[in-house]
């Protein structure tokens, strides 16, 4: 008989109990690092499945059944009665019940904000929501960093016209399209920390390779006030704002799948955040690039020119993305929770 098939011909009660436990095992033996062919256990709470079998009070004459059919999130299975599990540690539960509790908290409120704001955009306050982010970005609830050090912009390369570096960087009022951290034909300074997440920014979804212009800049002293927006799942605790990981969960602060032409409703919350954000004195804000993996970008509204140095003139690369490498890295589809709802 199939393994799966054992558990398929047990009473439903004894099924739900064995799901329940199913769910608790989150590593092995196989998940931990190894020390001259002995596992050192780092990851999550040792114990025997036999005792986790005999907390659910388990038949006996269950256990072995139950052990050679439950299996790990790496797909370690075949267990036995006495083989070692790792169950979460009581952190690790208190951050999924921190997790949880962003998405109860904000996740119905955000989706009904994007609706808003589609339709009204003007009318952005008359939502909760609205009003809440606001007063988080006010009252300094949000991460904060400080920025220096090297950054580069990129742009496309559509004539035989040598660009200098003021054509790379910051673009006259009146110019700029929409976009995720300004409003149409407002001028804020788009940068990004690594050259190749520059490059991966400026080319459509169907690009495949092409001549950029590549300006580095070099920011000399510190610029101060800048709110931080990125996000490491391996990274979230319990002192993580609960709004900023819904913005994540749901994909706010990075989705694009909705835009086309002139109408981009995906950027509609973040330019509502730029403008709390400014209004409340930041001078810029850090986010994640949608388009690559590695790198940070920035976008500044308050510097001094003379802080922003650019010693080398801007050179033509040609940049041929890996598919695999420069994904659009978060697809409002692929969130289950609907709920949930660049530069």
């Amino acid at each position: 008989m199939h393994e799966t098939d054992e558990i398929s011909e047990l009473s439903k009660k004894n099924q739900k109990l064995f799901n329940r436990i199913q769910g608790q095992i989150e590593y092995c033996y196989n998940c931990q690092p190894y020390d001259e062919g002995e596992p050192v256990w780092i990851h999550g709470d040792r114990t025997e499945i036999s005792e986790l079998l005999y907390d659910y009070n388990v038949p006996e004459n269950l256990h072995e059944l139950f052990a050679r059919n439950l299996s790990c999130r790496c797909g370690t299975s075949d267990f036995y009665p006495f083989s070692e599990i790792g169950l979460k540690t009581k952190y690790e539960i208190e951050l999924d019940r921190h997790f949880e509790f962003a998405k109860r908290k904000y996740g119905k409120p955000l989706s009904e904000f994007k609706n808003l704001i589609i339709k009204h955009p003007f009318l952005s306050l008359d939502c909760k929501i609205a009003r809440d982010i606001k007063k988080e970005i006010e009252a300094k609830k949000l991460p904060v960093e400080t920025v220096s050090g090297e950054f580069y912009r990129c742009r496309k390369v559509e004539n035989d016209i040598a660009f200098e570096t003021k054509d790379l960087m910051l673009a006259p009022i009146g110019i700029p399209k929409e976009g995720r951290f300004n409003h149409s034909g407002q001028s804020h300074l788009y940068l990004s920390k690594e050259k190749d997440t520059a490059k991966a920014e400026i080319l459509g979804d169907t690009e495949k390779s092409r001549l950029v212009w590549i300006q580095k800049i070099d920011i000399k002293k510190p610029i101060e006030n800048i709110l931080d927006l990125t996000f490491d799942w391996t990274m979230m605790t319990l002192s993580t704002h609960a709004l900023l990981i819904a913005l994540h969960t749901g994909g706010y602060l990075s989705c694009i799948k909705d835009n086309e032409g002139n109408w981009r409703p995906d950027y509609f919350i973040t330019r509502f955040i730029m403008d709390c954000a400014k209004k409340a004195g930041y001078n810029g804000i850090k986010y994640e690039s949608a388009r690559s993996y590695i790198g940070d970008n920035i976008v500044l509204f308050h510097y001094s020119a003379e802080n922003i140095i650019s010693e080398e003139p801007p050179v033509i690369e040609t940049f041929v993305p890996d598919s695999n490498e420069y994904p659009i890295l978060y697809d409002c589809d692929l969130f289950e929770d609907k709920s949930f709802g660049d530069i």
